[in-house]
């Protein structure tokens, strides 16, 4: 099963990627898949950086370019805002507005995480745009029932406070994180799935397993993923 397979990916989807541990990547693996059946355009919210790779089928337009996207001939496009030290900001709403319906799928990353797997929300994000008819939050599976060090955690003292962690990523400060109204899901648009990445041992899977199991017996109104996108679509649904 691959990322558009899992999260059920339609044209004219609008998705946005929140959470820690892999988004970044999801994202744009999941672009790679979508570019083979129609165009994709890839932006943010908040800030992404400059793609290195470009080909002849993908391509970034900086700010001042969006009125040349040329998606008939690049299948896949990043843009966003101004460029500030190798990142790109925030698309405007101007900007949004004026290209996301030239393309097949949107994707768009609506949270930072300082490269750190775990995160807390501060009161201004994530930023989820009106449109979006998905949100794909996204948790390492390492860490989770375990001890983990605070410099691990962006926002380490807003997720000791909202979501009640002391030293151990316990089942009851994972469904904080999922429950509260700071929690990963907030501000959520259309369908909500969460992503738990990562799981490159079967005792990853096994724990993955056992944790979707445990959430399904509660009314969270999300979809389960789990799997590594490192590993080459490894990954799984229930």
């Amino acid at each position: 099963m691959n990322l558009t397979e899992a999260f059920d990916i339609k044209k004219h989807d609008i998705v946005a990627f929140v959470g820690s541990g892999g988004k970044t990547t999801a994202m744009y693996t999941l672009a790679e898949e979508l570019m083979e059946n129609g165009s994709v355009l890839v932006t943010t919210t908040t800030k992404i950086g400059i793609p290195k790779n470009q080909s002849e089928l993908k391509m970034y337009y900086p700010m001042d370019k969006i009125a040349e996207i040329d998606n008939k001939r690049f299948r896949l496009i990043v843009t966003g805002g101004r460029e500030e030290k190798n990142k790109i900001t925030s698309i405007t709403d101007e900007d949004f507005k004026a290209v996301y319906k030239k393309f097949d799928y949107i994707l768009i990353e609506s949270d930072g995480s300082k490269m750190l797997p775990y995160k807390a929300w501060r009161e201004f994000e994530p930023v989820i745009r009106e449109e979006t008819t998905k949100t794909i939050g996204i948790i390492p599976i390492n860490g989770i029932l375990e001890k983990i060090g605070r410099d691990r955690i962006f926002n380490d003292e807003l997720f000791v406070e909202n979501f009640g962690f002391k030293d151990i990523l316990t089942m009851d400060v994972l469904l904080n994180i999922l429950k509260s109204k700071s929690g990963i899901f907030k501000g959520a648009k259309g369908k909500k799935y969460l992503y738990f990445n990562h799981c490159t041992t079967e005792n990853d899977v096994l724990k993955a397993k056992m944790i979707i199991d445990e959430l399904s017996k509660l009314d969270l109104d999300i979809e389960y993923v789990y799997g590594s996108t490192l590993k080459g679509y490894n990954l799984y649904k229930k």
